[in-house]
């Protein structure tokens, strides 16, 4: 604000208002605009088989619950429209929240496991409702239908050394 703060000793002028606006850090969001920005670690089966998580909503005491449905992949973004901040211009308006994922790869596979994963491969190329979406080994992609995944992906070793895709390919 020009000129709107006190005057500067006798001289007539006063000093201008200066706002300086520093953002905190946030341990959920990250703010782009009216936009939130979250990402979330997803394991394996779940970004293969979809999956629901909760995080705190901006509003006190609210959590939003997040539905994906879809196969995550490594370029996948879950987009929750209206959930972002207000905009400055229209209160009335807010931004998005837009959700990225890091899919967490087992460490360890078992010689049994990679034999049903080609057994499985196979079988997905001759019958297209059995397609998997399977670009965790080998980051070999294939249509999905993702309910149609075997049992033993859930049995998969995910240590604390699991591999996020980001590094995995």
């Amino acid at each position: 604000f020009a000129s709107e703060g006190d005057e500067i000793g006798n001289t007539g002028q006063a000093q201008d208002v200066v706002f300086v606006i520093r953002e905190q850090r946030h341990h959920i969001y990250t703010r782009e605009g009216s936009n939130l920005l979250h990402h979330r670690p997803v394991p394996l089966v779940d970004a293969l088989t979809g999956f629901e998580f909760e995080i705190p909503a901006l509003e006190k005491d609210k959590v939003l619950k997040i539905r994906v449905n879809d196969t995550v992949t490594p370029t996948y973004t879950k987009v929750v429209k209206g959930k972002g901040m207000p905009s400055s211009k229209d209160p009335s308006a807010k931004g998005d929240l837009v959700v990225t994922f890091d899919i967490i790869y087992p460490r360890h596979v078992s010689d049994s496991a990679k034999e049903q994963l080609k057994t499985r491969e196979g079988a997905a190329q001759e019958d297209p409702t059995k397609k998997l979406m399977l670009s965790s080994l080998g980051c070999k992609c294939f249509e999905a239908q993702a309910r149609v995944v075997p049992l033993f992906l859930s049995r998969l070793d995910y240590s604390e050394e699991c591999l996020p895709a980001s590094r995995a390919c």
